[in-house]
């Protein structure tokens, strides 16, 4: 597989999506799925050759740093879990007659698809703020098909303070550019200055920008609507995948090691305030939603203490949250409302599942959760800061009760005899991201490897 690859794999998903209006409603899934498992393909086969180094490809030829540059690092694999988590949530939707697999709705995730995919491969800043707002506006789109009340308002609320965002990010772009001469990553911080008001600025600007795009708190003031009244595969898409792109910029940041202490603290903020406001949620939509908010602090502290224990923990977080979401819907799905209590008993797969997902989310080892949030922990007693340590602990045992009291909720309240297992075509993607949460749980020092940062 030859370094010609990357730009391919960030035209599956695009292509697909501009071509996807053209297929009826019952081909439109499938168009969708053919296109995210190319997409899975071939990112599979340029994650395998990571092996020999980092790949890079200039676009058009023209050499590095003066071109447009795309590379497939360590953090580029992630659009396996893109490609793979997109995929289920389509299938997970197929035969419904919502907006989600309309052609229209498969155009825009496979869209987004294709932004994160090319956000994830950006080697400069520029390219990076290009495909940053094809995922952001087609995530903005993926909110408002939802027929959920005050959808439409959730998802102007997300476009406002996502275009914020934007704004702030290309204009901190703008004063790199002016800094160093340069847009190219690797070729800015070979440049980068040691100080100044500029670049603090700059730092600032992609730092408010990232954390605003990932709903780190106090930022994170869109999320619970957004997610809650989103179609549940949507959320499962937005909550794995779209919010950990703010993350990954603050990865791509340069100067991030000046930014420790505000790391640390805005993470361990993240952390227990999540934890909080989804201990006093009744529905259980934004119960998720504030718990991805907690596991954002989780990984932005970690950039700060253990940044392999954060980057693990952007896949493991991406696959449990898609499964918890999924398994929303489908209990949503039975009970025809949010009222879910006593339909545990008879959807006890489903419920399950459930149990196994929220396991992962708490770290309880040894599912996906676990790696990490130990490595995280490991990293603040190495740093001689115990308080974070203290902290994540307690944001664990917070979303242990949240969990716990609506499983409760769901198991031991009368049964109700309307309710029926959750189809197959729903059951099967939540079996098969939860049984991936286990393996990844397994297999989290070969990872931690394999990160190695």
């Amino acid at each position: 597989m030859t370094p010609h690859w990357l730009p391919v794999l960030i035209a599956i998903p695009i292509a697909g999506g501009v071509l996807a209006p053209v297929f009826s409603r019952r081909t439109a899934s499938v168009w969708g799925l053919g296109v995210l498992a190319a997409t899975l393909g071939v990112a599979l086969g340029l994650t395998g050759l990571l092996a020999d180094g980092v790949i890079s490809y200039p676009m058009g030829g023209w050499p590095v740093p003066f071109g447009i540059e795309l590379r497939f690092d360590v953090l580029s694999a992630f659009a396996t879990a893109v490609a793979l988590i997109s995929a289920l949530a389509i299938w997970f939707s197929s035969g419904s007659q919502g907006r989600v697999t309309s052609p229209e709705g498969i155009a825009v995730l496979l869209l987004c698809a294709g932004g994160m995919v090319g956000f994830l491969l950006a080697a400069d800043y520029f390219t990076l703020f290009v495909f940053l707002e094809i995922l952001s506006i087609s995530a903005y789109g993926m909110v408002a098909m939802s027929d959920e009340r005050g959808a439409g308002i959730a998802a102007f609320r997300y476009l406002l303070m996502g275009a914020a965002a934007s704004i702030v990010i290309l204009l901190s772009v703008g004063l790199l550019y002016t800094l160093t001469g340069s847009l190219n990553m690797g070729d800015v911080r070979l440049r980068l200055p040691d100080g100044g008001l500029p670049l603090y600025l700059a730092l600032g600007g992609f730092t408010a920008g990232f954390l605003l795009k990932a709903a780190a708190f106090p930022l994170h003031v869109w999320l619970p609507d957004a997610h809650a009244t989103a179609p549940s595969a949507v959320s499962a898409i937005l909550s794995g995948l779209v919010v950990k792109m703010g993350v990954i910029g603050l990865l791509r940041t340069p100067g991030l090691d000046q930014l420790h202490e505000l790391l640390l603290w805005i993470g361990a903020a993240s952390l227990l305030g999540g934890a909080l406001f989804a201990l006093v949620q009744d529905d259980l939509k934004r119960l998720l939603a504030y718990s991805t908010v907690s596991n954002i602090g989780l990984i932005v502290l970690g950039l700060a203490l253990h940044r392999t224990g954060a980057t693990i923990h952007i896949l493991n977080h991406a696959v449990v949250k898609a499964a918890l979401f999924l398994a929303a819907g489908a209990f949503i799905h039975r009970a025809g409302s949010r009222a879910l209590e006593g339909i545990g008993r008879s959807m006890p797969v489903t419920t399950a599942a459930f149990a196994v997902g929220a396991m992962a989310v708490i770290g309880i080892p040894p599912t996906a959760g676990f790696t990490g949030k130990w490595l995280v922990t490991l990293g603040a007693l190495h740093a001689g800061r115990p308080v974070f340590a203290v902290i994540l602990l307690l944001s664990s045992l917070i979303l242990a009760l949240c969990y716990a009291r609506f499983l409760v909720a769901l198991a031991f309240r009368p049964a109700r005899a309307d309710i029926r297992e959750a189809p197959v075509r729903m059951l099967v993607p939540i079996l098969l991201l939860v049984a991936l949460s286990l393996v990844l749980g397994l297999v989290g020092g070969r990872l931690a490897e394999f990160v190695g940062f």
